[in-house]
């Protein structure tokens, strides 16, 4: 993976200059809120090492949402715990993270905030506190969230989850969760500004844009309290 981590430093080291080639690079993963759970894994699994890939499986469950992920590893098998009506990405993310702690990480990059197709950057442990080391915590985290930060899939400030009703329970439109979108999505981005606002090479416009999400969040929760 010495190249995805060749493509992050670099990045990172003049990410105004590089912000373009990066978000074309083969160093992010990006997820749309329509695709398959199991597609994230095999996504994640493109970049990682053979020894290091997730093994999963793909099975017919009597849940409402209709099927369950097993994650197998070190002879056992364990379900990813989605909600019993709804499959989502952000669980499957946490889920994939921790299968592959502590050893590699998965980071949300901060670039595709806003959109409902996510970018995420997976790379060796040691290897992120590297970058951390030579740009520092904050820069690094300002950039790319780290996995202790509340994953959201958002979209008009709405969490999306996939649910199933139809006789297809595999390619069902998006199931709105309010209002939790909103507020944790601000109060997470507030905290995320708070860290940045120590980052010396912070993008001018990247932090518009962060504070534009916000605004409009702050908007939107107060109008759904009202009503």
């Amino acid at each position: 993976m010495g190249d995805l981590f060749r493509e992050v430093q670099l990045f990172l080291a003049a990410p105004i200059e590089h912000r373009d080639e990066f978000d074309a690079s083969d160093a992010l993963i990006w997820v749309d809120w329509g695709d398959e759970d199991e597609s994230v894994l095999s996504y994640l699994n493109d970049v990682l090492p053979e020894t290091a890939q997730i093994d999963y499986e793909c099975t017919d469950s009597e849940t409402e949402r209709g099927f369950d992920i097993l994650l197998k590893k070190d002879g056992e098998a364990y379900v990813i715990p989605y909600a019993t009506d709804a499959a989502d990405r952000d669980t499957t993310l946490k889920a994939a993270q921790e299968y592959l702690a502590p050893t590699y990480e998965i980071r949300w990059y901060m670039g595709s905030l806003g959109s409902d197709t996510l970018a995420f950057a997976v790379l060796p442990t040691d290897d992120w506190e590297r970058l951390e080391r030579e740009f520092g915590a904050e820069q690094v985290a300002y950039y790319f969230a780290p996995r202790c930060s509340r994953w959201m899939w958002t979209k008009s400030s709405l969490c999306w989850s996939r649910e199933n009703n139809s006789t297809d329970k595999r390619t069902q439109p998006p199931r709105r969760v309010e209002p939790c979108g909103a507020v944790c999505s601000y109060l997470y981005f507030l905290s995320v500004m708070a860290a940045a606002s120590a980052a010396p090479r912070a993008e001018p416009a990247f932090s518009r844009m962060i504070w534009t999400f916000i605004a409009s969040s702050a908007s939107r929760t107060s109008s759904a309290a009202r009503r």
